[in-house]
């Protein structure tokens, strides 16, 4: 049976609980949906560090012959992206498959793309001849492509804060990871509170364990 997935009440009644804190004598209700996005963001982080595939996103890109960028909020991205994970391009439009399959272009910084202009590096079966490299929410790409490109983003969205209950944390990605938001806005709400309540420090150092050693594997 799979996790369930928290929302922004749930992680919120949950913190409340393991601080013994039945009413609503301490806290306000802006400071909970305050701990409650603090809380969202940090464990987005550690998953970051270890996993981003938790929260892939792939989208096609339709880059014309000429271009050397493109602002990605136009292209379907919706927001920067926080990290972009591979890009990949196609001979032909569509989903890759044995008829379609990808090359993969190359990162590289944005001083290097003078040299990549004029570069004469040719592509092999796996790698593209040309290079990426973001700046904000625009892509660039070099060489300078004289027809359009397929282009395959496999990228990782910003955390969109929790603005109501019914919100499920972590973009509703990484599920298993649900009860990590509760446990962390717990510690730091406990931090507030000078460390009254040690386990529930000691519980965020094991999630914290937790996700380091085992959110690698799927």
């Amino acid at each position: 049976m799979a996790a369930p997935k928290l929302t922004r009440a749930d992680i919120i009644r949950y913190a409340k609980a393991d601080l013994d804190e039945d009413g609503d004598t301490f806290w306000s209700t802006t400071d909970l949906q305050d701990y409650a996005n603090r809380a969202n963001r940090t464990v987005y982080r550690e998953l970051l560090k270890v996993n981003a595939g938790f929260f892939l996103t792939s989208t096609q890109v339709d880059w014309p012959a000429g271009a050397v960028s493109m602002d990605l909020t136009a292209a379907g991205l919706n927001d920067e992206p926080q990290l972009i994970l591979d890009i990949e391009e196609t001979p032909t439009t569509g989903a890759i498959g044995q008829n379609n399959l990808p090359r993969i272009l190359v990162p590289m910084r944005f001083t290097e793309r003078p040299m990549q202009y004029t570069s004469h590096w040719r592509s092999s079966g796996l790698i593209s001849q040309y290079a990426w490299e973001l700046q904000g929410n625009t892509l660039f790409i070099a060489r300078i492509p004289s027809g359009g490109l397929n282009l395959h983003i496999h990228w990782v969205e910003q955390l969109a804060p929790m603005t109501n209950d019914a919100d499920v944390v972590l973009n509703s990605f990484a599920q298993p990871y649900h009860d990590a938001v509760a446990c962390c806005m717990a510690y730091l709400m406990n931090v507030k509170q000078e460390g009254e309540n040690p386990e529930v420090s000691k519980k965020w150092a094991q999630w914290k364990a937790d996700i380091m050693a085992m959110a690698s594997r799927r």
